[in-house]
């Protein structure tokens, strides 16, 4: 590990990755004058207008100056962690690709075996596909000119095969290994990263071996049939433990020193969306959420900067939460993308034109209806009112008691069918209780829910047929002018 070539990586090699991020890379500010910003602000809190009298407030620290004094520690500890050059980064990135990669043939181990896989079986793994990658090994040999070695430690030391495998993948070299191996660029690439990801993994102990015994590619895999060679590679056990375990320690320590090497990047942009509806440790704390998943989903062998990757999640964890926080009634995140395009054409339009655009001229750059620009802008604009405000002179009363409830009936109409519920329940009582139970449950007259001939017979243990014989009688009876007249009343 220690013979890899360190280069810049370079920003152009993948225009479909660019078009993904932002192009105007956020600049990061020195964080203590932001500190500093924020002791004026505190001090400028102290001017009162003219005739009023100081109010002076209580022992126990009020919630601003509680916030102003945590953001302001906040500042100076991140301001503290030195910046990463694109060389610290790289080297960051690789232990942290090294380590997942460790973890995920654990996993697959265990996922297959039930069990996590010793050192000695994670070394054998390695070795098995270390035998496998060959041809891919040759490919690049070839293509980077230099002589092919037929010793395994000689090729995976070489600075300039480290350096072509390493690095961010030359297209050419892409080219070379797919019409090599006879599969996709996609196949290609990840040929060239496992080769790159295996050899690094390799236990210094086991690459000792090799080098000492001369191991050509071809007797890679003759180690693991071989009984003196196994024997020699369980003898290191404990080394392979101790250095899968600095590896994995290594990958732990690397993300988190990625992480707070760009936290001041967080902070330059949650800057620039103070006053949006959250205070600026909730919009700093959003971003270091979107920071934390740059971490986890950058691959720095696609050639871009990490804070140019991580600008892009950072804004997404602000903007969305600010969707979702700073407005009592929620607007969707999409209408918020949408909201914004709008307010960003209007600031253009008017530069241009002298004066505030119209509905029209906003709607023709967009490519969408007037119509439709009205409505965004009055979802924009448009503040909610609570029912719990008061109205009138003496403000004895809320907005609330004057809306009406279309889910409660009229005040009549309730009476009336109160009553008639009575009339219903008074006639179902000259019934046999058979009788009255089929037909509440056949209508649905106690709990609003009618059943099935079949889910009432289930119910009295009697089949459908019977049900309906019971259900015909007891209408019949029903129907008798000395029972029907007690509500006619109630048909109109």
């Amino acid at each position: 590990m220690d013979s890899i070539k360190e280069e810049p990586i370079g920003l152009d090699s993948d225009e479909a990755v660019a078009e993904g991020l932002l192009s105007d890379e956020a600049e990061v500010e020195d964080v203590s004058t932001l500190a500093e910003e924020v002791e004026e602000k505190e001090e400028g809190e102290d001017f009162l207008a003219e005739g009023t009298e100081e109010i002076k407030p209580p022992a126990p620290l009020e919630e601003h100056e509680i916030t102003d004094d945590s953001a302001r520690m906040y500042l100076q500890e991140i301001g503290r962690v030195p910046l990463l050059n694109v060389k610290e980064e790289k080297l960051l990135c690789r232990k942290i690709e090294l380590g997942r990669n460790l973890d995920a043939i654990e996993e697959n181990h265990f996922g297959k075996y039930k069990r996590f896989p010793s050192p000695v079986e994670i070394v054998v793994q390695l070795i098995s596909q270390l035998a496998k990658m060959y041809p891919v090994a040759r490919i690049v040999e070839k293509h980077i000119g230099v002589a092919s070695s037929k010793n395994v430690v000689e090729t995976i030391k070489n600075p300039e095969f480290r350096s072509a495998i390493d690095d961010v993948i030359d297209t050419s070299l892409l080219a070379a290994t797919a019409k090599g191996i006879g599969k996709g660029p996609t196949a290609a690439e990840d040929a060239i990263v496992g080769l790159s990801v295996n050899t690094q993994l390799l236990p210094p102990p086991l690459l000792g071996l090799l080098a000492r015994d001369r191991t050509s590619w071809q007797n890679v895999k003759a180690l693991l049939i071989n009984e003196k060679s196994l024997s020699r590679i369980e003898s290191h056990s404990n080394e392979f433990k101790a250095y899968f375990r600095q590896v994995q320690t290594e990958a732990k320590a690397s993300e988190k020193h990625l992480t707070e090497a760009n936290l001041r990047l967080v902070v330059s942009i949650a800057k620039k969306y103070i006053g949006h509806g959250m205070p600026l440790l909730e919009l700093i704390q959003e971003g270091n959420i979107g920071l934390i998943r740059a971490v986890d989903k950058f691959q720095y062998r696609k050639g871009y900067k990490f804070s140019t990757y991580a600008t892009w999640w950072i804004r997404q964890g602000i903007t969305r939460s600010i969707a979702d926080q700073s407005r009592a009634i929620r607007i969707p995140v999409h209408m918020v993308e949408t909201i914004n395009k709008l307010l960003r054409t209007m600031r253009q339009l008017v530069q241009e034109l002298g004066r505030e655009p119209s509905y029209e001229e906003i709607g023709g750059r967009l490519g969408i209806s007037p119509e439709r620009v009205e409505e965004v802008m009055a979802l924009f604009f448009r503040e909610p009112i609570s029912l719990d405000m008061p109205i009138g002179e003496d403000e004895d009363s809320r907005l609330g008691d004057l809306v009406e409830d279309h889910a409660s009936l009229a005040p009549t109409e309730a009476t009336s069918q109160q009553l008639l519920k009575e009339q219903i329940d008074k006639v179902l009582g000259e019934l046999t209780d058979r009788e009255k139970r089929v037909l509440q449950l056949r209508f649905g007259l106690k709990d609003g829910h009618a059943r099935t001939l079949e889910e009432v017979g289930k119910e009295f243990s009697v089949t459908r047929e019977r049900i309906r014989q019971i259900e015909g009688k007891a209408l019949r009876k029903l129907r008798h002018p000395t029972r029907s007249r007690k509500l006619k009343g109630y048909l109109d």
